[in-house]
């Protein structure tokens, strides 16, 4: 009849131990493969890039060892100038009051209107020539109309 008196492990017939081996072997590869997809735990807050403000106090250093503040300055006067300009479809050079009511209605204070139409170059003034070009970009960046609130 070909069955053998056996006992234990003995009597399972050999491939099915062969295939339960195989079985575990699988198993075992299984959870290493696991593990490693896994991989160690994360941290609880994402990783922000360095600071911008090394950046910042670089270039202000470098605008403080210049003799001459307002020509460093007045490309970015000229470049807000055209965003305003540019907003309304009005010629950038068509005066002070079209530029200062296009730009209120912008959200620009009264403060950094007074320093991108002006021409001196104080710190106060390159300060707010500075606020008011990161607050035009952050309005057109977010899609905003550039309202100021109402």
């Amino acid at each position: 009849h070909g069955y053998v008196d056996g006992q234990g492990v003995a009597a399972i017939p050999a491939g099915w131990r062969w295939t339960m081996a195989g079985l575990v072997l699988a198993a075992l590869v299984w959870m290493v493969s696991r593990g490693r997809r896994l991989g160690p735990a994360t941290t609880g807050a994402r990783e922000l890039p360095p600071p911008r403000r090394l950046y910042v106090e670089a270039v202000a250093a470098t605008l403080a060892r210049t003799d001459r503040p307002a020509d460093a300055v007045e490309p970015v006067r000229t470049a807000i100038r055209l965003r305003l300009a540019g907003r309304a479809g009005y010629d950038p050079l068509a005066g002070e009051r079209p530029l200062r009511e296009i730009g209120l209605r912008a959200g620009l204070t009264p403060e950094e209107l007074d320093a991108v139409l002006g021409e001196g170059g104080s710190p106060e003034e390159v300060l707010a020539v500075g606020r008011a070009l990161a607050r035009l970009s952050s309005t057109t960046a977010t899609g905003g109309s550039g309202a100021g609130p109402a």
